[in-house]
């Protein structure tokens, strides 16, 4: 499978193309915008809902355009039993086929410029028709983007000279910057 896009979207819509056939949930891998446990709708369970709850951008050093995104991308798993044990049991299953299928596979890993701060936890919710438990992975993915598109400005080559008669602090608004056109 080809590397993601980067975009939170696509990021989300890559996870869940990635998750689908491969965790218990099978086809029933759910884009953050839809309600995967509304009762009145009679969703089957196993399901796995996919959220990107954050984006965080920086400024990538000095070079215009260029920002360093950080998206937190959850993944809830809901799983049922008969039994506290064969709940626990199939959330610690949905949890493998997760890890697996997205964090332990280096080509989609390698798409980012960092995968990291995994955080799993599972609680178990009683109270409705039926126990449910949950498993939650979240982690978060750094890459790079661009913001804007520089046009391309046909140069040979720049020179910037520092001269000791510009001290520092100097007003250099002025300055005069050669280009060798030979």
């Amino acid at each position: 499978m080809a590397a993601p896009t980067l975009t939170p979207g696509a990021i989300r819509a890559d996870v869940i193309t990635r998750l689908t056939g491969n965790t218990a949930a099978g086809a029933r891998v759910y884009d953050s915008r839809k309600d995967a446990l509304d009762d009145e709708a009679g969703v089957d369970i196993p399901a796995v809902c996919v959220y990107t709850q954050s984006t965080r951008r920086e400024r990538h050093g000095l070079q215009a355009g260029w920002w360093k995104a950080t998206i937190r991308v959850t993944i809830v798993g809901y799983v049922t039993g008969n039994t506290d044990a064969a709940i626990a049991s199939n959330a610690d299953a949905m949890e493998m086929a997760i890890v697996d299928t997205l964090l332990d596979d280096e080509e989609w890993t390698t798409a980012f410029e960092a995968v990291e701060q995994v955080d799993v936890n599972k609680p178990l919710h009683g109270g409705t028709k039926v126990e449910i438990g949950e498993v939650g992975v979240a982690f978060e993915v750094k890459y790079h983007e661009p913001h804007f598109t520089v046009a391309a400005v046909d140069l040979d080559e720049v020179a910037v000279t520092t001269d000791t008669k510009y001290p520092d602090g100097a007003d250099v608004s002025e300055r005069i910057f050669e280009v060798d056109q030979t």
